[in-house]
């Protein structure tokens, strides 16, 4: 159960950087951003699932 709420909110911090990356590249490639934000919601999305499936071992 720890696990899975460290999971979500790593990815909910991923996301919210990741964004954050992307606006402030002016001039350069929003690539980084994109995948830290990409990373960031297969990491949420696993910690939703592992709280939603109690029968999933964490």
């Amino acid at each position: 159960m720890v696990f899975s709420i460290t999971l979500l909110a790593l990815g909910l911090v991923g996301i919210v950087g990741g964004v954050l990356i992307v606006r402030q590249r002016d001039g350069g490639s929003p690539l980084p951003g994109v995948a830290i934000t990409v990373l960031g919601a297969v990491a949420a999305a696993l910690g939703i699932a592992l709280l939603a499936l109690p029968e999933l071992p964490a």
